[in-house]
């Protein structure tokens, strides 16, 4: 499962809540008025900051439209 954990009073960091969302895996997001970076955490690999975050979503989302393609050139009859 992923974990995410952001302010509710930063709009970047809410952005990236979206973009998870959006994904359709299973998370737990934790809205925290004190958070200064957001942090991510998934299986034992953890990701802190905008920067680190989004560039772990852009190869999720990446991996995730690879997996759904057709991908009927890989597998010539």
């Amino acid at each position: 499962m992923i974990h995410l954990t952001i302010s509710d009073k930063d709009p970047k960091q809410l952005q990236l809540k979206e973009r998870l969302d959006d994904l359709s895996l299973a998370r737990k997001i934790d809205l925290d008025a004190a958070a200064t970076q957001p942090v991510l955490v998934h299986d034992k690999e953890s990701y802190t900051g905008i920067e680190d975050i989004t560039k772990y979503l852009d190869e999720m989302e990446a991996y995730m439209r690879n997996w759904y393609a057709c991908r009927c050139d890989m597998y010539p009859e």
